[in-house]
């Protein structure tokens, strides 16, 4: 395993994110949003800025600890590493696709 997905993988932030980004999820589909919803979302609730941002801040603060180790890692290399475990999410939540 790369040495700076290492620490990326034991780390609380990436814990939270992957725990929030369900919580956020299950929001979602708790006020009926479909999956073609989210592209341009017709209701916000307070709960889903309040999770983006705990996301957001948390994804920020993983970035800064592995660089702050000395990796040079930009957030397009932590976000192709993060997003297959929130597809994984996707997965486990979905929404109210008429499909």
């Amino acid at each position: 395993m790369i040495p700076w997905k290492r620490l990326a993988t034991d780390s609380i932030e990436k814990q939270t994110i992957l725990h929030r980004y369900f919580e956020l999820r299950e929001e979602f589909k708790r006020l009926g949003l479909t999956e073609d919803d989210l592209s341009a979302p017709t209701i916000y609730s307070h709960k889903m800025w309040n999770l983006k941002s705990i996301i957001q801040s948390n994804f920020n603060s993983l970035l800064k600890k592995i660089n702050d180790y000395g990796f040079d890692v930009s957030s397009k290399d932590l976000e192709e590493y993060i997003n297959p475990k929130l597809l994984e999410i996707n997965h486990l939540t979905p929404l109210n696709d008429v499909n």
